[in-house]
C-alpha cells in the first residue's frame, strides 16, 4: 500500500497507519497480559483447590476427592477457556496488522480486520448467551417466589 492507497474509498494515510500501528501493539500488550493472568489463575485455582482438599481431614478420602477436584479443575477450565479464544484472536489481530503496515501488504491487512471482527463477535455471542443465562436466572427466581 503506497501513502494514500484506496480502501472501499477510504485511504491509508500516515495517521491512519500510525494510529493503527499502536492500535496493534495496545492490542499485543493487552492479549500478552491476559493470556499470562489466564495461566496464573489457573495455576492459582489448582494449587488452592489442592491444597483445600488435602486440609479438609474432616471428609473421607476416596472418590469424593477426586470427583470434586475433577469437577473443580473442568469448571475452572471451562471457565478460562472462554476468553482465551478472544485474547487468541486479538493477539492474532496484532500480529497481522504489524505485518501488513510494514510490509504494505493489502492480503495482511484484510487478515488483521477479519480476527478483530471474529474478536468482536465472539464476544457479541457470549455477551449475549450471558444475558439470555441472567435474564432465565431472573425468571426462574420469580417463578419461585410465586409458587
Amino acid at each position: 500500500m503506497d501513502e494514500n492507497s484506496s480502501l472501499f474509498s477510504l485511504s491509508i494515510d500516515p495517521v491512519t497507519k500510525t494510529h493503527l500501528s499502536e492500535a496493534a501493539k495496545w492490542a499485543r500488550i493487552l492479549s500478552i497480559a491476559g493470556i499470562v493472568s489466564l495461566i496464573i489463575i489457573i495455576a492459582n485455582s489448582l494449587y488452592t483447590t489442592n491444597g483445600v482438599l488435602w486440609m479438609d481431614e474432616s471428609r473421607e478420602s476416596g472418590k469424593t476427592d477426586a470427583a470434586y477436584s475433577i469437577g473443580i479443575i473442568l469448571g475452572i477450565g471451562l471457565i478460562m477457556v472462554i476468553p482465551l479464544f478472544a485474547l487468541i484472536f486479538i493477539l492474532r489481530f496484532s500480529s497481522a496488522m504489524k505485518k501488513a503496515l510494514a510490509a504494505d501488504d493489502q492480503g495482511m491487512l484484510n487478515t488483521s480486520f477479519q480476527n478483530l471482527k471474529i474478536y468482536f463477535r465472539y464476544f457479541g455471542v457470549i455477551t449475549l448467551i450471558f444475558l439470555v443465562l441472567m435474564a432465565l436466572s431472573f425468571l426462574l427466581k420469580v417463578v419461585a417466589r410465586v409458587s
